[in-house]
């Protein structure tokens, strides 16, 4: 259990947190100042904290959520409390049905809508729109990441974001 612990933190801190913060900065810039690190992180925490007693999954906010709601349309809060309201339904009217209609998803319909919002977050046209200097830093941490995993991927990155920037600390995020 220990041993999953520090990889688990890394990845809560980045994809639902700073990931997360950063597309919806980028999808809804109006709302730049009300989506932070900071907010994500209490809403999230706060969330587990009332709902865990009630039998309720760790849950956080996460970067392909995000994505895979904006690629089928989703643009506003309703969005995620509508499917919210669906979800509660589904599990107070069926219970344990809802399981086998899961189950009769093919795994490859689901394979299929990971990979497209994957393809979302990694669009490589969107790739292209950064600015040069950000391809070293992309670049070792997906080599290192390859190699030696997660963790020494974000040291990596951080450390050749440091080398390209002069600063231990990030500014701002159009840097």
């Amino acid at each position: 259990m220990r041993d999953a612990t520090l990889p688990q933190l890394i990845l809560t801190i980045t994809n639902a947190l700073i990931l997360t913060a950063v597309i919806a900065h980028a999808y809804y810039p109006e709302d730049h100042p009300r989506v932070t690190e900071q907010r994500l992180a209490r809403s999230s925490g706060w969330a587990n904290l009332l709902l865990a007693p009630f039998g309720a999954m760790p849950m956080c906010h996460g970067a392909g959520g995000l994505v895979a709601h904006h690629a089928f349309g989703g643009r506003s809060g309703w969005t995620m409390a509508l499917f919210g309201l669906f979800c509660l339904i589904l599990g107070l009217g069926f219970g344990d049905g809802v399981l086998q209609l899961l189950a009769a998803i093919p795994g490859s319909v689901m394979v299929m809508l990971v990979l497209y919002a994957a393809w979302q977050i990694a669009d490589p046209k969107t790739m292209m729109t950064l600015k040069p200097s950000c391809y070293l830093v992309i670049g070792c941490m997906v080599v290192v990441s390859v190699f030696w995993g997660l963790f020494p991927a974000i040291a990596a990155g951080w450390l050749a974001e440091v080398l390209r920037t002069g600063r231990w600390a990030p500014a701002n995020a159009t840097n």
